[in-house]
């Protein structure tokens, strides 16, 4: 339920992005920005997050705080409309910070809970966040209609509360079994014998990962561009169909649209990681031609029933190549570098989210066309494509396959 509010959150922005920009008398860049610091925030601030729940606090105690701080966020953001960028930027940063609890909590109640099964669980848990694409951009659509465009954000705010609710019913931390104390005593006592393992930088730990298993680079590379397209197809994708002249109330549908395809994208990634079927080109060239194919729809097909084919080819496979690129790490990289391996992806992705809210909206706000963001977001799936090709070209070592010296 926590992935419904996360990923809903982006698309949302959507519907109210023409009326910010208007009300605000903002350029459309800066708008991304503001709309997607929050996410920034979100993962700049996960090593914090991380030390905070390593505390002897239960989960759901952060999660009910971080649950006030996602609504807070927002409630201030209607407050702050007509104010500066930087009142705005620093009320949208509590709801990042609340989002990145949620998020990093998620992830480990998954890992704790379901271990050796944690794809196949990340899979299936991510079939939420479809959920959220597909509903909350009509809630907030609905409020702006009947009350405007503030009182829709203020409103949305406290609908968001709903995530203290998720705290109370979160698990919480589990206590070390004396198993689990023993083995930390055992790696303890082998990392003392072994004098050379001991020097060993953390930093230089940290980029081991790139060294260790070579695929690891192209699947980085894909992410941050996976990031960018998604931000930016997200968050205009509503407004591209209204300046084709769509009705607004009509064009909201299409994030319903996006949702349920991509629901079925989830389910169908779950299936082929439940029957192992992990292969880079599967996850990362068809997909990225794919999607390159549904924007090249709306520029020969711009009606609604252009946009909404356009729409659920995209929600599909973009959902698909989300589920599939945690998995894909969890696949091509041994357990003892899997960590830093999701430490580098949570960092891209820290300006991932707003170099896709701030360059799409920086070509609209020269270029005058949403067309042209959308010939963009084109051009970064060819290019995602492309690194798809150059990872199934390269040849996996034996450290590649997870048998490095590590583990």
């Amino acid at each position: 339920m926590s992935l419904v509010f996360f990923d809903g959150d982006v698309k949302a922005f959507g519907v109210i992005l023409e009326p910010v920009v208007k009300q605000g008398n903002l350029p459309y860049r800066k708008v991304g920005w503001i709309f997607t610091w929050q996410f920034m925030v979100c993962y700049t601030t996960t090593p914090l997050v991380s030390f905070l729940i390593s505390k002897r606090l239960e989960y759901r105690f952060w999660m009910i705080l971080a649950g006030f701080f996602v609504g807070l966020g927002y409630i201030g953001l209607a407050i702050c409309l007509r104010a500066t960028i930087w009142s705005m930027l620093f009320v949208t940063s509590l709801s990042g910070i609340g989002h990145s609890f949620i998020d990093l909590i998620t992830l480990v109640c998954l890992k704790e809970q379901f271990n050796d099964s944690f794809a196949k669980a990340y899979a299936l848990s991510n079939l939420g966040s479809n959920l959220g694409i597909a509903v909350l951009p009509l809630i907030l659509g609905h409020f702006q209609q009947e009350y405007g465009t503030q009182e829709a954000i203020f409103l949305f705010g406290t609908f968001l509360w709903n995530n203290i609710i998720i705290g109370f019913l979160i698990k919480s931390k589990n206590i070390r079994s004396k198993v689990e104390v023993q083995k930390i005593v055992i790696i303890s006592i082998d990392r003392d014998r072994n004098p050379t393992q001991q020097r060993t930088s953390k930093l230089l730990t940290l980029f081991e990962v790139f060294h260790c298993h070579k695929r690891f680079i192209f699947i980085y590379l894909i992410t941050i561009l996976e990031i960018v397209n998604f931000v930016g197809w997200a968050m205009l994708m509503v407004p591209y169909a209204e300046s084709v002249g769509i009705a607004s109330h009509i064009a909201v549908f299409l994030s319903t649209i996006c949702g349920a395809s991509g629901f079925v994208g989830k389910l169908l990634a779950a299936i082929f990681v439940y029957f192992d079927h992990m292969h880079p080109f599967t996850v990362t060239v068809i997909p990225s031609i794919g999607v390159a194919f549904a924007y090249w729809i709306t520029f020969t097909w711009n009606n609604f029933a252009g946009f909404a084919l356009a729409s659920f080819l995209s929600g599909f496979l973009i959902s698909f190549q989300a589920a599939m690129n945690v998995c894909l790490v969890n696949f091509e990289i041994c357990h003892a570098h899997f960590k830093s391996g999701m430490t580098w992806l949570h960092s891209s992705e820290a300006v991932s989210f707003v170099l896709g809210g701030v360059l799409p909206g920086y070509v609209r706000d020269v270029m005058g066309d949403f067309r042209h963001v959308f010939e963009l977001l084109l051009l970064i799936c060819v290019l995602k494509g492309a690194i798809g090709i150059a990872m199934c070209c390269c040849t996996p070592t034996d450290e590649d396959k997870g048998k490095c010296s590590r583990t």
